[in-house]
């Protein structure tokens, strides 16, 4: 159509042409919201990223005031080490006992030297993995605060008979799987909106080539749709639903795959507290033997030999009672980090709407 009549004179060597490119609103719209979803996706990793981050810290923390907790027993069994060196060489100055005896006092004191070393030495590690998770260099100052270091990683956390929907829920997992199948859903939209017409606009000058009737100016308007593919259209919409149907399948398989993690972790935590009480009961029976020890000691009815022996089973019996408490509480840890409790507590809620 014309917009401006050509003149009957004109000696213009060139014509101009502007036309659009093919234009579909449903396509246009669907392309603007899979950029969102992919927005949202990424945005989603992000948090799962800060949740591994949290899982690993508060594994540090409870590592380190294990340690802190080792540390102190190590100290006694060095001191204890000590005073078995000192009883069995005076033993064997006085002839009571074979040099072997003395030997292995020696190395007994080593040993707990060397198990001090072997603590201070992961200490460091651990500060310095801590360190790298919060940002710092190997080189800054890091004072901690692990007096109550259990509850404070854990803050509290107890899962409850209906922890694991509401976990499966809130996961990142589900989340990240539900916006995966509205892409694949919006991509089966866009296989359908080939069927729809293209729209074009566009306006140019005459051409100078074939028209010499003079200037002029007409646009024109209308619609694009090709009229044989060979199927291709129809094909992509099957391919498109296929592939619906296997991320379907693929998700189903992702569910069950976290709910075993969830129930391998539930069993894992009750395992770790049996194991937990186990040592506590260790522990108090190894107690209320050196107890009784010391006090046929103290009216001539034991030996030293046997009073050291009773205080290294209760610092035995300890230690393992720490190592069985650690065991619980990550076993702990992990299962509020399968349910993201970590997240609602410590990292603020990154809006993924928009």
């Amino acid at each position: 159509h014309y917009v401006l009549n050509p003149s009957s004179s004109d000696d213009r060597r060139y014509d101009l042409s502007f036309l659009s490119a093919p234009y579909d609103p449903i396509k246009a719209g669907v392309s603007l919201h899979a950029q969102k979803l992919i927005t949202q996706l990424a945005v989603l990793a992000h948090r799962k990223k800060i949740g591994d981050c949290l899982h690993e810290l508060g594994q540090g923390f409870l590592e380190l005031d294990t340690l802190d907790r080792l540390e102190a027993l190590g100290r006694q069994s060095v001191v204890l080490a000590e005073q078995n060196q000192i009883y069995v060489t005076n033993r064997l100055e006085a002839g009571a006992t074979a040099p072997a005896e003395a030997r292995l006092a020696t190395q007994e004191l080593e040993l707990a030297r060397l198990r001090q070393e072997w603590i201070a030495a992961s200490r460091t590690g651990l500060l310095d993995g801590i360190k790298t998770l919060i940002g710092q260099t190997n080189e800054a100052s890091l004072n901690l605060t692990l007096d109550d270091a259990s509850h404070e990683a854990l803050s509290g956390f107890r899962p409850g008979v209906d922890a694991r929907p509401r976990a499966w829920s809130n996961a990142v997992e589900r989340q990240m799987l539900a916006l995966g199948r509205e892409l694949r859903e919006l991509n089966v939209t866009a296989a359908r909106a080939a069927f729809i017409p293209d729209f074009r606009v566009g306006v140019r000058t005459t051409d100078v080539l074939t028209d010499g009737s003079g200037d002029g100016l007409h646009y024109t308007v209308g619609l694009e749709w090709p009229l044989w593919d060979g199927w291709k259209r129809f094909r992509r919409i099957d391919r498109e639903k296929t592939a619906l149907l296997q991320y379907d399948l693929l998700s189903e398989t992702k569910e069950a795959e976290w709910r075993k993690r969830w129930q391998d972790a539930e069993a894992d935590l009750r395992a770790a507290g049996i194991e937990r009480r186990r040592a506590g009961l260790d522990e108090e029976q190894a107690a209320l033997k050196a107890e009784q020890v010391a006090a046929g000691f103290q009216t001539g009815g034991q030996t030293f030999a046997a009073v050291l022996q009773t205080r290294r089973d209760l610092l035995q019996a300890q230690r393992q009672a720490i190592i069985k408490t650690l065991q619980r509480d990550k076993a702990a840890l992990y299962l509020g980090h399968l349910s993201y409790d970590w997240m609602a507590r410590y990292a603020a809620d990154i809006p993924i709407e928009e």
